[in-house]
């Protein structure tokens, strides 16, 4: 019926409460394939949803977490944007912006039509550019480790999301320079996107690197994610 991945994704939210009674490791699983024990390095599991909503689905069950997860992807998306274009725009823009963003018939079809836990739970991406942004101008360093700690929880949502941020990212510092070697202050360039960068960078390699090395090792073993 369309909802495949809707009822994937009811599952890792059960499956990360159950490795958390156990303790188990969320990552390997002996709940199919049997006598195997597959691991989920690759499988949408979204953990930082899935443990964001745990006490919800541990008391009222994986539909409720799975609901949860969808009002805080309204709730603190629209905050983030909201708050990104007060910044760039004004407060009239904003309101709008916050409206068209979770009201987006991206995100409502990736709850209704798909139920797609990790693909609607875009919620970390406008605060990730809010602390960039803010960063890439001049902010202090608590502004790139900011927007580090949102990259980061973007990276253990979902992957895709966390390619778009990188991509995003290398346009603004573009953007950034090319502005600055034009005007006066074409000295400053460099350092201070240097500035900008280096917080970012070393709080990504810190909370995603336990992601990345296992997943990097994965692939040079098996090729099934091909």
């Amino acid at each position: 019926d369309g909802l495949e991945d809707a009822y994937q994704n009811v599952w890792n939210l059960w499956w990360t409460v159950e490795t958390l009674s156990r303790p188990a490791n969320p990552w390997v699983t002996d709940r199919f394939f049997h006598p195997e024990q597959p691991n989920l390095l690759f499988h949408t599991l979204s953990p930082v949803n899935t443990l964001m909503v745990a006490p919800v689905t541990a008391l009222w069950g994986p539909i409720a977490g799975f609901n949860a997860v969808v009002i805080a992807s309204f709730a603190l998306g629209a905050l983030g944007i909201w708050l990104l274009a007060r910044e760039r725009a004004g407060p009239g823009p904003a309101l709008l912006a916050a409206i068209v963003y979770v009201a987006s018939p991206f995100h409502m079809a990736a709850i209704v039509t798909d139920g797609q836990l990790q693909i609607f739970a875009h919620h970390w991406l406008p605060w990730y550019i809010l602390f960039l942004l803010r960063a890439l101008h001049g902010g202090p360093r608590r502004d790139g480790l900011l927007a580090g700690l949102f990259l980061v929880l973007t990276a253990w949502t979902d992957w895709y999301y966390t390619l778009f941020l990188l991509i995003f990212s290398a346009a603004a510092a573009i953007f950034l320079l090319i502005g600055q070697l034009r005007g006066p202050q074409r000295a400053a360039a460099l350092p201070a996107l240097a500035r900008a960068a280096l917080p970012i960078g070393f709080v990504f390699a810190l909370g995603a690197g336990p992601l990345i090395a296992p997943m990097l090792v994965e692939a040079a073993r098996f090729d099934y994610m091909d």
